[in-house]
């Protein structure tokens, strides 16, 4: 019994000295060389040092999990660079929106009242024609209001020239530049047969022109600057106006909505800066970045919905046009023939019953 004690006694010694060790604590081979050395003073003087020790673990544990607790806020709500660029381009989209919407409405109504005048349209054809060129020197000053890249080949339509080349370029594209003349509510009779067939061609002209008018005015829409629009997007230009994301970059104040969608599409992709931040970013940064792309994403698909929806329009208004050229002139002629027929049987079925009355005339006398 005595030695089993003892035993236990040792072992229980021994762990303690295990566990100081790995704290830090040395224990000298003195102190359990021999049994004498776990007498009560030295067991007490031992068990100072152990409580002292696992005060200073408690500290250090403490320490470590403050510090291990205070590094991931930081990982996890460390600021995003690129949110206030994020949330000023989607948001300066959506605040553009409806301001296209009603300008491409504006100048489409504008064109159609152009295209139904009434009055004599010399002078809209007088003013269009002076850019057409005549000689070789006015080719390189007038090319650009016959140029599709006048319109299509800018996101920012941010001075007078380009502006204005633009416009012309639509108004030729269309047929706006060369109006059709249509005749006064004086000239139309509607006791004239022609006339309803007339308004009503007039009608399906106008609605199909607007249809091409509108896809026009709307590239030309997007194009058109808008007060601070850039900077509350953030969008960064080089001194040629295109997007950079160099240290020289300066902000375009008053960018346009396609330059603002062209910023948001490119500022990442196009951007080595982010590619490298990404690289050295904690995971959570990483998801937010996939989160803001993700939303991007979903906004364009929304706007390539829109923009099939208008290809959609044009293409079935093209398919329409083309069917009735092709259908109508036959339906035309069968109409005719049907006429026609019935004229022919109408004047047989007379003639009969005429040739049965004078039989019958005759054969009474």
């Amino acid at each position: 019994m005595k030695t089993t004690k003892k035993s236990f006694r040792k072992t229980k010694i021994t762990c303690l000295v295990a566990a100081l060790t790995f704290v830090g604590y040395q224990v000298t081979s003195a102190q359990t060389a021999t049994e004498g050395s776990w007498a009560s003073n030295s067991i007490t003087q031992l068990l100072q040092s152990i409580d002292k020790h696992l005060i200073g673990l408690a500290q250090y544990i403490n320490e470590a999990v403050g510090a291990s607790v205070q590094t991931s806020k930081n990982l996890m709500y460390q600021p995003t660079a690129g949110i206030q660029q994020t949330m000023g381009s989607n948001l300066s989209q959506t605040i553009t929106n409806p301001a296209i919407a009603e300008s491409t409405t504006d100048n489409t109504q504008d064109s159609l009242k152009r295209t139904f005048t009434t009055t004599n349209p010399a002078t809209i054809l007088e003013k269009y024609s002076r850019f057409i060129p005549l000689v070789a020197s006015d080719v390189q000053v007038n090319a650009g209001n016959f140029d599709f890249n006048s319109l299509l080949g800018t996101t920012n339509l941010n001075n007078s020239t380009l502006d204005n080349q633009a416009q012309n370029y639509v108004k030729f594209a269309t047929g706006s530049a060369d109006p059709f003349q249509t005749l006064s509510s004086s000239e139309l009779k509607l006791t004239n047969p022609n006339v309803p067939q007339y308004l009503a061609e007039l009608g399906i002209y106008g609605a199909r022109q607007s249809i091409g008018l509108s896809n026009f005015y709307h590239l030309y829409a997007e194009r058109q600057p808008v007060s601070n629009l850039g900077r509350l997007a953030q969008v960064t230009v080089n001194d040629k106006n295109n997007i950079s994301f160099s240290q020289g970059a300066k902000i375009e104040d008053n960018a346009s909505p396609l330059q603002v969608e062209k910023f948001a599409a490119e500022r990442r992709a196009d951007n080595p800066q982010w590619y490298a931040a990404m690289e050295k970013a904690s995971p959570e940064t990483v998801q937010r970045e996939t989160l803001y792309v993700l939303a991007g994403i979903q906004k364009e698909l929304y706007q390539l919905h829109m923009d099939n929806e208008r290809q959609l329009a044009t293409t079935s208004a093209m398919e329409t046009q083309t069917n009735e050229a092709t259908a109508r002139p036959g339906l035309s002629r069968l109409q005719s023939a049907i006429i026609q027929g019935a004229t022919a049987r109408s004047q047989e079925e007379a003639l009969d019953q005429s040739g049965n009355n004078t039989n019958q005339n005759s054969g009474n006398q």
